[in-house]
């Protein structure tokens, strides 16, 4: 990580000791003041240090007089309970630096406080253990290889080309890895779903159509059989652009929403602490 290959660096000599009062308690807070112990000099203690060169309040109910500067960690006010409400705002006029778990609280200090060193620091999320799953898209049915009429060759195209797609096809005859289900089975399995795919040339349904959205699982298909007269995701038959195109778009909601965050990270927490420990060394 770039911030450890930092602290290596030559031209970080200068010596401090924060000392992070927390709870000891397994919680939330405890587990985000750990994450600060990657920084040099971050121990974490139940009780004040007055030879440190801060004593770090998380979160603000940990707060003690002390000779030290002294920061907090502020998550809400207690706007139900009055005396968490005083000890919030006393808190935030005793200490030297108000650091906000969100920007409501933040704002609302710094109307108050308008002169208060007040910012914002966000707890991250770990971004490899929490990941979107894959759009799970069915296909129930059989193929008819002998008249090609489900279009076999489209869904095994468009399989192919959407490998991050999580795909369950029923039936025999895809020429595709399947699972063969008994009725009894197949509720589950349209619940588990996401859409449900139809890839006919025609149809004279297909029942799938009914049983999916039965299920609540949007249908995607061409004009063909009662589809016209049913709610679905409509594609020109045997277009593999369009629904490339459309399969692109349903995706692209759960990256987009997971991208919007991206900069909420554990690095960037200790990141910003570390800079913000080094504004009181100077």
């Amino acid at each position: 990580m770039a911030l450890n290959r930092l602290h290596r660096e030559g031209n970080r000599t200068k010596k401090r000791l924060i000392n992070v009062k927390v709870q000891p308690d397994g919680w939330i807070l405890e587990k985000m003041a750990k994450r600060l112990t990657e920084l040099p000099g971050v121990t974490l203690s139940p009780s004040i240090n007055n030879d440190a060169s801060v004593n770090y309040f998380f979160n603000y109910h940990q707060f003690e007089s002390t000779n030290t500067p002294t920061a907090a960690w502020f998550t809400h006010i207690e706007e139900r309970i009055p005396a968490s409400v005083n000890l919030f705002w006393e808190v935030a006029e005793a200490v030297d630096i108000c650091i906000f778990h969100s920007d409501l609280y933040r704002d609302i200090v710094q109307r108050k406080m308008p002169l208060k060193n007040c910012l914002t620091i966000s707890p991250g999320v770990d971004f490899d253990l929490y990941s979107p799953r894959k759009l799970r898209v069915g296909v129930v049915g059989r193929g008819y290889p002998e008249s090609g009429r489900k279009n076999e060759e489209l869904l095994r195209e468009i399989i192919s080309a959407h490998q991050d797609i999580d795909w369950i096809v029923t039936g025999v005859n895809w020429g595709l890895e399947s699972m063969e289900l008994s009725d009894s089975e197949l509720p589950d399995i349209y619940r588990s779903l996401d859409f449900l795919l139809i890839t006919s040339h025609y149809e004279g349904g297909p029942m799938s159509a009914l049983e999916a959205l039965a299920s609540g699982v949007q249908v995607i298909a061409p004009e063909i059989g009662w589809v016209p007269e049913l709610p679905h995701i409509s594609y020109e038959v045997g277009n593999f652009h369009q629904l490339n195109a459309i399969l692109e778009q349903l995706k692209s909601p759960r990256s987009r929403l997971r991208s919007q965050i991206s900069h909420r990270t554990w690095d960037s927490f200790v990141a910003k602490h570390d800079l913000l420990f080094d504004r009181f060394l100077s």
